[in-house]
């Protein structure tokens, strides 16, 4: 394992080997190593997995602490391979305590699009972000969440109330900050 690249291939390898122990050992080396590149894989692992290889890579991307990890992640949510995912994926931002500040009018667009629990986790993010969140992200989210109320059939829709509260969340956050 001389050069990044390398290791890189080599845990790829490991984790698509399909033999249990080879996958987990990968999983070990890659809590050690640790590289944004390989989040596609493991997420791609842990979305078809059961059992031990399961657990292990939940608690893997569950205790992410490198917020490197959060741009890797944040493209997998318009990925057309993971866009069934998408709750899933979610889940681990706000398990794993990432900063998705700088990600506020992508969040905003999942949750217009998706469904009630995807809106549910992107409520859930939201709710646990600390201010402040960069100015330009709080305008292109309010911007897309006033399109949607503009509609009148926005308020028969399931996730309507789950809106108007992170609409709410990202107001406060815009008010707070022209009052700092």
């Amino acid at each position: 394992m001389s050069t990044k690249p390398a290791l890189i291939k080599q845990l790829r390898e490991e984790l698509l080997s399909g033999k249990e122990t080879i996958v987990l050992d990968a999983i070990k080396k890659i809590r050690a190593e640790g590289n944004r590149e390989l989040i596609p894989d493991l997420v791609r692992l842990w979305l078809k997995e059961e059992g031990a290889i399961k657990t292990e890579l939940t608690n893997l991307l569950y205790e992410l602490k490198d917020n490197t990890v959060t741009e890797a992640l944040i493209e997998l949510l318009d990925e057309k391979e993971f866009i069934p995912a998408r709750e899933q994926i979610l889940t681990i931002f706000w398990n794993a305590g990432l900063d998705t500040r700088e990600h506020l009018s992508t969040l905003a667009r999942i949750a217009l699009q998706g469904n009630y629990m995807q809106t549910l986790e992107v409520l859930t993010i939201i709710e646990n972000l600390d201010p402040p969140f960069p100015e330009e992200e709080i305008m292109d989210a309010l911007i897309q969440l006033k399109s949607y109320f503009s509609n009148p059939e926005a308020e028969k829709e399931e996730k309507f109330k789950l809106l108007q509260t992170i609409t709410t969340i990202i107001k406060v956050h815009d008010d707070n900050q022209i009052l700092d």
